[in-house]
């Protein structure tokens, strides 16, 4: 049976290097408002169509991350608010003692689990993308999902030089390349997020 091999997969990550790559936020808030519905009535929240911002806590204690794996036909993020250009990629091997820390998600006793990388000089299967948001980007939303995209578009409506993208102005969204849910986070004009993916092809 034909394997792809590492020298191959090495080659499917540069290719994947040299296009252009984004992150994009998204609230899930249609998924977070179906799975709540019912403990919204028993609240007593009569207004069903109560947006993102003012979400009672009763709905916010029903939001569990999915697993990515549920998803994995999933083309699109659930409300998408925006997207930033990538800050850096970079070729990394795993190493124990590696300064590059990602995080893997929780072991089977259900604490946090991580892996260390360090930068490789020459084309590895193991890609490092880094994504620094600015202060404004994403407003006050509360978001639960990212996800990352190849060859985004942009139309006539983008701002010139415009690093965070808004849904309007994107001529295509290019395609999705990975997709990672998490806890409600909370956005804030006073921290600079930083998102950070290694990405094993």
């Amino acid at each position: 049976m034909p394997v792809l091999v590492k020298s191959g997969r090495a080659a499917i990550a540069s290719a994947i290097k040299s296009r252009p790559i984004h992150l994009a936020l998204g609230t899930s808030y249609n998924y977070i408002r179906k799975q709540s519905m019912s403990a919204h009535k028993k609240a007593g929240i009569k207004d069903l169509s109560t947006s993102d911002k003012k979400l009672s806590s009763e709905m916010e204690k029903w939001w569990r991350p999915r697993k990515p794996s549920d998803d994995n036909s999933r083309t699109t993020l659930g409300r998408e608010i925006g997207r930033r250009e990538l800050k850096r990629s970079q070729f990394v091997i795993p190493d124990a003692k590696g300064d590059i820390v990602v995080s893997t998600g929780v072991d089977n006793k259900g604490k946090s689990a991580y892996q260390r990388y360090k930068v490789s000089k020459t084309p590895t299967p193991h890609l490092h993308v880094e994504f620094q948001l600015d202060f404004e980007d994403g407003g006050n939303h509360a978001i639960r999902e990212s996800a990352l995209f190849i060859d985004t578009e942009v139309n006539s409506k983008a701002p010139k030089g415009a690093r965070f993208l808004l849904p309007e102005h994107l001529k295509s969204k290019g395609t999705m390349l990975l997709l990672d849910h998490f806890k409600t986070q909370h956005m804030s004009g006073d921290i600079r997020e930083t998102f950070e993916f290694v990405i094993t092809f």
